[in-house]
C-alpha cells in the first residue's frame, strides 16, 4: 500500500504523486478507500483510484540506478516483437497496461529496430506500432525525468 507523498506510476496517467488516501462512497453501496493521485504532467487533475482494485498496475517509480541501467538491462532481454500483427498488438497492450520499465524499454528497442528496417525499404512503421512506441516513450520519459530530476525534454532514449 502506498502512502500520501509517494511517487507512483499509473499506466494511463503517467507519474503521479499520492496526495491522500480517503474513504469515499462514489457508487451506491459500500464505502471504499481511494488513492487521490495528482499526475505530475497535469497538476490540476485528480485521479481517484480504489486502493483494492486489481485492473490498474499502480507501482512505485523506478530508482535512479534502475533508470541509469535501463537501456542495457532491456537490451539483454529477449525480444517481445511478433510478426503476427494481432499478437503483437495484444502483447504491446499488455506491456503498456503493466508499465514495467524494462518491458517498456524492450518494446521501444524492438519497435525502433523494425522502424529502421522499414525505413530502409521506403516504408513507414504501422500506425499501431507507432502509437505503442509513443505511449511507451511518454511513460518512460516521465518516469526517468522524475527520478533523475530532469526536465522531460532532457530525457533521451
Amino acid at each position: 500500500m502506498f502512502r500520501a507523498g509517494d511517487t507512483v506510476l499509473h499506466p494511463g496517467e503517467g507519474v503521479c504523486r499520492v496526495e491522500d488516501i480517503r474513504t469515499e462512497e462514489f457508487q451506491k453501496g459500500q464505502p471504499r478507500d481511494y488513492y487521490l493521485l495528482r499526475p505530475l504532467a497535469d497538476g490540476g487533475m485528480t485521479v481517484y483510484l480504489p486502493v483494492d482494485q486489481q485492473r490498474v498496475c499502480l507501482r512505485a517509480v523506478m530508482t535512479a540506478e534502475e533508470a541509469r541501467t535501463l537501456k542495457e538491462d532491456a537490451a539483454a532481454r529477449d525480444s517481445v516483437w511478433s510478426d503476427n500483427d494481432r499478437e503483437r498488438q495484444e502483447r504491446f497492450a499488455a506491456i503498456l497496461r503493466a508499465a514495467q520499465p524494462i518491458e517498456l524499454m524492450r518494446m521501444v528497442l524492438d519497435i525502433r529496430e523494425e522502424q529502421a528496417v522499414r525505413r530502409q525499404s521506403g516504408k513507414k512503421l504501422r500506425y499501431t506500432d507507432e502509437h505503442a512506441l509513443q505511449d511507451a516513450l511518454r511513460l518512460l520519459r516521465q518516469e526517468i525525468a522524475t527520478v533523475r530530476k530532469l526536465d522531460i525534454g532532457e530525457v533521451t532514449l
